[in-house]
């Protein structure tokens, strides 16, 4: 699963790390950067209120994940545990024990998934900061989050979904027998790639919620995302794109070691 970042005001997080060359991740929120080096060490930089003063980690112990809301960052150690740092009047969250393997984010809210497949949310309800109550028997996979709601892949390929509403945190009707393999995210909606390569969307449609119509006989491999907008990747290399159109845009395309410029070919609702 994906690290989640939210965007950070270059004005006042503009100081960069001591060491960039041997930095092998970055993770920001609306005031502030956290690097994670090759070592597994920490740094942070910029405004301190959104937990750009770098933590105290406990001895010995190295960073192995990083996500962040819109003010506060969530990191998982090489032991399972977790360290949680950002506004000054924050409270550490009452996580229960046992190793997380992952963790996600929203603006409001962070979810970290235990190395059994269960599941717990902390920070603001609203933001699916509350744990959701998972189907009997069922355990966790995988987690995407649009910007107030998280969605879950369980192990059976059926999805759980939780958060605000109003940015999909209710789960979708899935075609039966399909299984859901991975997810991508805008702000508001989410797309879904199934075993067979096809897609299903959902959420607000200007921000590609709407599931575009692709070519007959194509299959999906992967989905990336911008705020607004969705890129998927067929088995022959091409891509297609929907959602906001913000500007004409063109594709940079390798093809047997050659470059051409290509299309993109954007789906508006």
């Amino acid at each position: 699963m994906s690290t989640s970042c939210l965007n950070a005001d270059s004005s006042i997080a503009m100081t960069s790390p001591k060491d960039p060359a041997h930095c092998c991740h970055q993770c920001k929120n609306y005031g502030a950067f956290a690097a994670i080096f090759e070592d597994g060490t920490l740094q942070c930089w910029g405004d301190q209120a959104h937990g750009g003063k770098t933590p105290d980690l406990p001895p010995g112990r190295k960073v192995a994940s990083i996500a962040s809301s819109w003010q506060d960052f969530a990191a998982i150690l090489d032991d399972g545990t977790v360290q949680y740092w950002g506004r000054q009047d924050f409270v550490p969250p009452d996580l229960r024990k046992g190793k997380k393997v992952a963790i996600a984010s929203n603006e409001g809210g962070f979810a970290v998934i235990f190395e059994d497949g269960t599941l717990q949310d902390w920070w603001d309800y609203g933001c699916g900061g509350k744990t959701p109550d998972l189907p009997p028997g069922r355990k966790v996979v995988s987690i995407a989050s649009t910007e107030l709601a998280f969605v879950a892949i369980l192990d059976d390929g059926t999805l759980q979904c939780w958060g605000s509403g109003f940015f999909e945190g209710e789960t979708p009707d899935l075609p039966k027998g399909k299984k859901v393999v991975s997810i991508a995210s805008t702000c508001v909606s989410f797309a879904a790639i199934f075993e067979d390569g096809t897609v299903q969307c959902w959420g607000g449609q200007d921000c590609g919620g709407k599931t575009p119509d692709l070519p007959k006989g194509k299959k999906v491999v992967s989905i990336a995302s911008t705020w607004g907008s969705f890129a998927a990747i067929f088995e022959d290399g091409t891509v297609q794109c929907w959602g906001i159109k913000l500007m004409e845009a063109r594709l940079l395309i390798y093809h047997k070691g050659k470059k051409y410029n290509g299309s993109l070919e954007w789906m508006l609702t």
